[in-house]
Order: C-alpha cells, then structure tokens, then sequence
C-alpha cells in the first residue's frame, strides 16, 4: 500500500520588517500547511536580520516574482503600501496578494495582482513584546471567494479569531483601536509624569488600571465607572484641575465634561 502524498505547503513572501511583520514572521515561520519562503524588504539588512530569526530567506522587491509565491502578504507602513505596490509590480500566477492595514483598502495592491485582499489583526504590535495569537481578533477580506477562502485558512493557520470585515468597518475597528489603545497609553504616559512630579512611580496604579480594564468587560464600562465627574462633583474637579500642569489642564476638563455629560441624568 503506497503511502499518502503530503500536501506541498503554501509558499508565502512577507514584505516587510516592522512591528506588525516581525511578529507575523514567527507565527507564518510555525503555520501548518504554509512555509515562509522569503522575506522582502527595502533594506537587505533588516530583511537578512528577520529572515534569520524565523529560519527562512531575505530577498529585495525585485526578487519576488522569481520564488513564484502563492501568496504575498505586504505589512509596511500604511503611508508606504501604494508605493511599495508600485514597486513590487505585477507578479507572474497571480499569487494572493494581502495587506495588514485597517485603514487602506485592497485595491492598493492592485498593481501586484487581479487577487487581493486583506489580513487585519486587530492587536497593538511592539517588538520584543510577545503576543497570544490565539487572542487576536483577525478580520479578512478579499476580491473573490476562493482567494477569501485561502485568507481565512491563512488565519486559521495561525491560530487567530476568524471574522470578515469589509473596508469601511475595518476603518471603524481601526478607529475603536485608536481609542482603547492609542488614547490609553498616551494618558498612562501622563499618569506617569504626574505621578513622577511627586516621585512616585507609574506601577502604583498597575492594580488600579488592571481592576478598570477587568471590571469593564466584566460588567461594562457604563456600569463600572466612577469618580468625582461620574459623580458630578464640581469641587473636586476644580481642585483637581488646578493641581495639574498646564497643558494637561483642557485634557481633564474634556474628559471629565465627557463623562458627566454621560451621567447627568443619574442623578
């Protein structure tokens, strides 16, 4: 009896060294059914540096047709996606073609491929900070339904929760990001410096922070919030306002107005 044939894996070119495809490398490197052949990059060294780390193989832009891939998943900078397209130019096969953006639709891929489409990780990327992929909400999209088939078996490969989403609601989820990520690190930077004026130092308020993000999806945010603006009181506020520097002054009064505007008829 003749053994069975093992699936020749799908071979994927990732275009790209940052964040986003640092972290992408590991986890396309270990895939089942998939197999990381090269990593482009406009700069060798950091492409070399990469390809290094994961076990595979560096390569310029104008290489990529020559490894004939089956897909091509593009994770630069949103600002560099149209030009990177333009560069890389039309690919021999007609590999599908992928960008990571939640803001830039598919059609900027356009120049490489007829099959595009998109593989958006809704996750904060940081290199050398390690992430749970099994975590990660991942929404596709793509031109036709076999390459939208391939993109989701890709996800599923990777060991991320699967969902579709066309442009304009990856544009809403990339904007909600902005808001539970963006907005909250920049103000724990600021929790940090008023903190510091004091020399106390940012990891007093760990426990607080975790109990917040805890308690709001536990019973949601509405019902968890608290203070002196959930509770309306003026005075505090003032006093409060008045402690801080300058320019985190207008920050506090947005903020707070925010939330009594939200409660004022709780009470």
């Amino acid at each position: 009896m003749s053994e069975a044939m093992t699936p020749t894996p799908v071979g994927i070119v990732l275009v790209g060294t940052g964040n986003v495809a640092s972290h992408l490398a590991a986890a396309l490197a270990a895939a089942p059914g998939f197999c990381l052949t090269a990593i482009a990059n406009r700069s060798l060294d950091s492409a070399r540096s990469l390809a290094a780390a994961v076990g595979s193989k560096a390569m310029a832009f104008g290489d990529i047709a020559s490894t004939s891939p089956d897909i091509v998943i593009v994770s630069v900078a949103d600002a560099a996606i149209a030009r990177v397209a333009e560069e890389i130019g039309r690919i021999p096969g007609d590999p599908l073609c992928l960008l990571t953006s939640g803001t830039v639709g598919m059609s900027a891929l356009a120049p490489m491929s007829s099959r595009v489409g998109v593989l958006y990780p809704l996750q904060s990327f940081t290199k050398g900070t390690a992430v749970d992929f099994s975590r990660i909400p991942v929404f596709t999209e793509a031109s036709d339904p076999d390459s939208l088939r391939m993109a989701d078996r890709l996800a599923s490969a990777l060991g991320m929760r699967l969902h579709h989403a066309d442009e304009n609601r990856r544009r809403t989820l990339h904007i909600a990001g902005v808001f539970a990520n963006n907005f909250v690190n920049i103000l724990l930077a600021e929790t940090g410096r008023i903190l510091g004026a004091d020399g106390l130092p940012l990891d007093v308020v760990e426990p607080l922070v975790r109990a917040t993000v805890d308690k709001a999806f536990e019973i949601g945010p509405e019902a968890a919030q608290t203070g002196p603006a959930r509770r309306g009181d003026s005075e505090v506020m003032r006093s409060q306002e008045q402690r801080l520097p300058d320019d985190l002054r207008p920050v506090y009064r947005t903020l707070s107005k925010l939330i009594t505007d939200s409660y004022k008829n709780d009470r």
